[in-house]
C-alpha cells in the first residue's frame, strides 16, 4: 500500500509530451516523441521504460555540474590557483562538448551517486574545509565561487549556448540519442534507424522554430 508521500510522487508526471516533444519537470526539452522513440527500438522499451531512460539523460546532461565541482576541488588542492582555475574551466569546456560521445553505462553509475546534493556537498566540502584550515584563503574563496558556477548550471548553460549555436541537433537529443544507443548495444538489440532518429529531431526542431515565429507574429 502506497502512503500518502509515495502516492502523490506517482501522480507527478516525469515528462509531459507536446506535439513537437518531450517536456520534462526538470526543465529540459527533447524533440522525439514517445511514439517515434519506440518505434526505433521496440524492443528496448519492452526492458526498459521511458522515464527510466530520459532521467539517465538528465542526469548526464547535467554530468558537466557535477564533473566541474569534483575536477575544481582536486585541481584547487594539487595547482597552482591562476593554474587550477584555468584548467577546471577548460576540463570543464571540454567535458560539456563531449558529453554525448563521453556516456557509457560504466561512467553513469560512477557519476549517480553524485547526482544527489548530500553526496555533491560532501565531495565538495572536505577539500574545501581543508583550504581553509590550511590558510589558503584566496584559494577558498575561488572554490566556492566555482562551486556555485557549477552548481547551479551557470557555466553549463552559457557554454550548451556556444555549442548549440553551432549544431544542426540539439544537445539533450544527441545525450538521449546515445543513452538509447548505448542501452541497445548492452542488450544486443539491433538499432537501424539512427540516421532517422537525427532527420526526425531536425524536423522536429524546424517545426517548432515555425511555430514560435508564428506565435511570434
Amino acid at each position: 500500500m502506497l502512503n500518502k508521500r509515495e502516492k502523490r510522487d506517482k501522480d507527478i508526471p516525469e515528462c509531459i509530451e507536446t506535439p513537437t516533444g518531450i517536456f520534462t519537470v526538470s526543465g529540459n526539452w527533447f524533440f522525439t516523441t514517445e511514439k517515434q522513440l519506440k518505434s526505433y527500438a521496440p524492443e528496448l522499451f519492452k526492458i526498459y521504460r521511458l522515464s527510466d531512460l530520459i532521467q539517465k539523460s538528465e542526469r548526464w546532461i547535467k554530468s558537466t555540474d557535477i564533473v566541474g565541482i569534483i575536477l575544481s576541488m582536486i585541481l584547487l588542492i594539487t595547482f597552482p590557483l591562476i593554474s587550477a582555475v584555468l584548467l577546471a574551466l577548460f576540463f570543464g569546456l571540454a567535458w560539456n562538448h563531449f558529453r554525448p560521445a563521453f556516456y557509457t553505462l560504466f561512467f553513469d553509475k560512477l557519476l549517480r551517486p553524485f547526482s544527489y546534493d548530500i553526496v555533491l556537498l560532501t565531495a565538495a566540502v572536505i577539500p574545501l574545509s581543508f583550504l581553509g584550515i590550511t590558510g589558503l584563503y584566496l584559494k577558498l574563496i575561488c572554490g566556492l565561487l566555482m562551486f556555485l558556477i557549477f552548481k547551479f548550471g551557470w557555466f553549463r548553460k552559457l557554454a550548451d549556448r556556444v555549442i548549440s549555436s553551432g549544431s544542426k541537433i540539439p544537445l539533450n537529443d544527441r545525450i538521449l540519442n546515445m543513452v538509447i544507443v548505448r542501452h541497445c548495444m548492452k542488450e544486443n538489440i539491433a538499432l537501424p534507424a539512427v540516421s532517422q532518429m537525427e532527420s526526425d529531431i531536425l524536423q522536429a526542431v524546424h517545426k517548432s522554430a515555425e511555430q514560435r515565429r508564428r506565435f511570434k507574429k
